[in-house]
């Protein structure tokens, strides 16, 4: 990763924020094979 670096250029100016967020990950998956997950999770805090 050091040597190869990659621009991503785009702009849709219709879109709103959650719509380039799935277009950036569905970019992501077609050209580079990765994959998301999100998981919440509770745990103890202190106060």
């Amino acid at each position: 990763m050091d040597s190869e670096r990659f621009d991503i250029e785009g702009e849709d100016p219709r879109a709103d924020p959650d719509q380039l967020r799935l277009m950036l990950r569905s970019l992501l998956e077609d050209r580079f094979k990765l994959k998301v997950h999100r998981e919440t999770k509770e745990a103890p805090v202190y106060a």
